[in-house]
């Protein structure tokens, strides 16, 4: 038994897991294992256990033990002012249905804007009576021989000025 080495359990920094994956997998072990131990508190001790998580998420998690609606029905007897459960809820719920009307006023406020946008380059098209490459005009046979000629005469006017552009670099790089 010389040579056994005993593992054992290293101790976790309790800090926020920045990793979403790793994130996950610890909340759903963790959250199963809450879930047991509350089921042992209730089993070993009778004692009635609720418990109600709410992830960074958005996502809502309860275990009661026996029923968590039998606790918050005996609660509500008990303390019929306050249910803190439903409290907690309507707050959430509050708090995301006010992000969700502020992204959607972001959304209609970007959505007047871009219609706006569209009426002013509609006018600026409309005052240029521009003609886009996809309204092109039919050319007649001796048009388009016209065109390919002028093309042709273009092409010989650069293809010179291309050359005389090379061959005063090439003096100005042999002179130095």
């Amino acid at each position: 038994m010389e040579g056994k080495l005993i593992k054992q359990k290293q101790k976790l920094e309790i800090k926020k897991i920045k990793n979403n994956r790793d994130l996950l997998i610890t909340f759903t072990k963790r959250k199963r294992d809450i879930h047991k131990k509350a089921s042992e508190l209730s089993t070993l001790c009778g004692a009635k256990v609720d418990i109600v998580m709410h992830t960074s998420s958005g996502n809502w998690f309860s275990y009661g033990e026996p029923s968590h609606l039998v606790m918050t029905t005996s609660c509500d007897k008990q303390n019929p002012s306050e249910d803190v459960i439903n409290l907690l809820v309507e707050d959430q719920t509050k708090l995301e249905i006010d992000e969700l009307c502020a992204k959607n006023k972001r959304l209609i406020d970007q959505m007047h804007y871009e219609e706006e946008r569209e009426k002013e380059l509609r006018e600026i098209l409309k005052t240029r009576n521009a003609h886009g490459w996809w309204e092109a005009k039919y050319l007649t046979h001796e048009q388009a021989k016209e065109m390919r000629a002028s093309f042709i005469e273009l092409k010989q006017k650069l293809e010179n000025e291309l050359s005389i552009k090379r061959g005063e670099k090439d003096k100005s790089s042999h002179g130095k």
